[in-house]
C-alpha cells in the first residue's frame, strides 16, 4: 500500500563543565511516521510523533574514576484516522540512568548502573521500574590487561520487559518474561 513515510532528525549540543570536570550534552530527537492500513476493507492511516529531549553529564575526572548521569523523556503522540481504539495512544516515557566506574587501590574495581524507566498515560497501571546492577572485580597481569569480577544483576528484583505498540485500530501493551536477579563471575582480557 502506498503512502508510508518516516522522518527522523536529531540535534545535539555539548560543552565542558569544568567545575566537576565533566561534559554536558543536550540533545533532542524527533520522529514522525505515516502508516497507511486497510482494516475491514476501510483505508486508514496512523500518524505517530515522538519527541525525545535528553541531557547527559559524563565525567572526565580521571582514568580510574568515571561517571555518567542522564535523563530523557519521550513524548509520544499517536493519531489514527479510524479512531476505533479505546483509550488514548498518547503516552510519555521517562528514562533516568546513572553509571559509576571506579578502579581503586591494588587494581580493585567497582561498577554500578542504576536505571529508572517510567511511563505516564498508559492504561495498564504501573509499569515503572528500577534496575540496579553492581560488580566488584580485580585487575591483574601486565598493564591490568585481565580482570575477574562478580556481577549482580537486578538487585531490586524489578526488571521488566514492557513494550507499547500502535496500529490504525489498536493499542497493544506487551509484558514479556525476563531473567530474575542473578549473579555471574566473568573473566575479561583486554588485547592492546
Amino acid at each position: 500500500m502506498d503512502g508510508y513515510y518516516s522522518l527522523q532528525s536529531m540535534l545535539t549540543y555539548g560543552f565542558p563543565f569544568d567545575l566537576i570536570r565533566s561534559n554536558i550534552n543536550f540533545s533532542v530527537s524527533a520522529n514522525y511516521s505515516n502508516v497507511p492500513t486497510i482494516f475491514n476493507g476501510e483505508k486508514s492511516k496512523t500518524n505517530e510523533l515522538n519527541i525525545i529531549p535528553k541531557v547527559i553529564i559524563g565525567s572526565n575526572i580521571s582514568q580510574n574514576l568515571d561517571f555518567t548521569a542522564s535523563y530523557s523523556v519521550g513524548i509520544n503522540k499517536i493519531y489514527s484516522s479510524l479512531n476505533t481504539a479505546s483509550g488514548s495512544g498518547d503516552y510519555i516515557t521517562h528514562n533516568a540512568s546513572a553509571k559509576l566506574g571506579w578502579t581503586f587501590f591494588w587494581g580493585l574495581t567497582f561498577r554500578s548502573t542504576f536505571n529508572y524507566i517510567g511511563y505516564t498515560g498508559l492504561d495498564t497501571g504501573n509499569e515503572d521500574y528500577f534496575l540496579w546492577n553492581v560488580s566488584l572485580g580485580k585487575k591483574f597481569l601486565k598493564n591490568n590487561a585481565a580482570e575477574i569480577k562478580i556481577e549482580a544483576f537486578d538487585i531490586l528484583k524489578q526488571n521488566q520487559a514492557f513494550t507499547h505498540s500502535t496500529g490504525s485500530n489498536y493499542y497493544d501493551y506487551i509484558n514479556s518474561n525476563v531473567l530474575k536477579p542473578y549473579a555471574m563471575v566473568s573473566f575479561v582480557y583486554t588485547i592492546r
